[in-house]
């Protein structure tokens, strides 16, 4: 059917993607099931049993030290695990002392460190046993209003690039209600990427807002969650509640918009915009819905795969009861997964690509290049003392 050379899957076409039917067992020695995606087949490759008692989150792969990262019980507690799930470490970033890592924007695990984005303003490396090994403080108060996914930075040239900040003197200097009822005019045409010299911690940013993205019709639509990701010279960005991202390239020392990738989704879940003089109205229209989302793109040996979610209609979310923990949970579940497939220079090959309930994806692929995806063991209504994965792949059909 298919084969596997070192952690590339080598036919031209083996796209990865999760498909279970019915109830899911972790079996990594039984039968392997598969089942007919239109052009595709997908079969369950093996799985990943982690003795660890609780909530366990799997981050990240670093190749260099065949290790995987983990978020434990809460969100400063990391575990690196091997790759055949055995726990290697354990450490809490720390959150007081003279080493006192503040709020964790976004993190990654790249030769055998934990890279940290901390808001505000530093980024700091952990080696495994979660001691810092590397700072760099920005030269100005920074913040973000939400957490940002992706990696901390990306080496771009002699410098480096990240998500920009918003920046004051300090954080007294900053007035909340004027900020959230103007800023984001200003936000929604400011570029997206710092780049930093940290040599001379000058600065200069890149990335210009794209003018083709919803958050450029004049309305107010909150915080967009920006996101990059980075493969080669392509740069890559999407927001939060559109199902289209965004495509640039490196020329000289700037990241230049080059196209937009639409994932042709007619069925998603638009989001919410008001006029700014009405700013007022936006969290009671926005609680009516839950809008599209692409939840990760992940660059592949031969492509990219991109997760999204479409959405839930008003009348989809009426009966849950939004108010508890439970409830917003149980909401989450009823929104499913899809995958988009699209070859090496982005056109689209398949989309709307069904994805099993009762797994929660990862955004980064197995060292075999296949997608991973936990077992929810809520949605199943059972408790095991192991976190299971999953490894699926997809390849052309015979």
């Amino acid at each position: 059917m298919y084969s596997i050379l070192g952690s590339k899957i080598i036919l031209r076409f083996c796209f990865v993607a999760f498909v279970l039917s019915g109830s899911i067992a972790c079996n990594p020695n039984g039968d392997r099931d598969s089942v007919n995606l239109s052009s595709y087949e997908a079969r369950i490759m093996d799985s990943l049993l982690i003795d660890h008692l609780g909530n366990l989150w799997l981050l990240d792969y670093d190749f260099q030290s065949e290790t995987y990262m983990s978020w434990g019980t809460g969100q400063r507690d990391l575990l690196l695990i091997s790759k055949k799930g055995e726990i290697v470490s354990q450490f809490d970033i720390p959150s007081d002392g003279p080493n006192r890592i503040g709020s964790i924007t976004s993190l990654d695990f790249e030769n055998g460190e934990v890279r940290i984005l901390e808001n505000p303003g530093k980024i700091v490396h952990l080696n495994g046993d979660g001691e810092i090994v590397k700072k760099i403080d920005f030269p100005v108060y920074g913040f973000y209003l939400n957490g940002i996914a992706g990696d901390p930075y990306f080496p771009f040239k002699n410098e480096i690039a990240f998500v920009r900040p918003e920046k004051e003197l300090s954080q007294e200097d900053i007035d909340w209600d004027e900020f959230y009822e103007t800023g984001f005019q200003k936000i929604y045409q400011q570029p997206i990427l710092e780049v930093l010299d940290t040599m001379t911690m000058k600065s200069r940013l890149t990335m210009e807002f794209p003018k083709e993205s919803i958050y450029q019709d004049g309305k107010f639509y909150n915080w967009m969650f920006p996101t990059v990701t980075k493969e080669g010279k392509n740069w890559m960005l999407y927001f939060r509640g559109e199902m289209k991202f965004f495509l640039y390239q490196e020329v000289d020392n700037e990241i230049v918009f080059s196209q937009v990738v639409d994932l042709n989704v007619v069925d998603a879940v638009p989001a919410v915009g008001v006029p700014f003089d009405q700013i007022d109205e936006y969290d009671e229209l926005r609680a009516k819905s839950v809008s599209g989302n692409i939840q990760s793109i992940i660059p592949t040996s031969d492509g990219y795969f991109v997760l999204y979610k479409k959405g839930l209609k008003e009348d989809e979310i009426k009966d849950f009861d939004l108010n508890s923990m439970h409830g917003r949970m149980a909401m989450q579940r009823s929104n499913p997964y899809f995958l988009a497939l699209l070859d090496d220079e982005f056109n689209l090959i398949q989309n709307d690509i069904q994805l099993p309930k009762g797994v929660i994806y990862s955004s980064f692929l197995s060292p075999e290049g296949t997608l991973l995806g936990l077992k929810d063991q809520d949605y199943f209504g059972v408790e095991e003392d192991r976190n299971c994965y999953y490894f699926i792949a997809i390849s052309v059909s015979k």
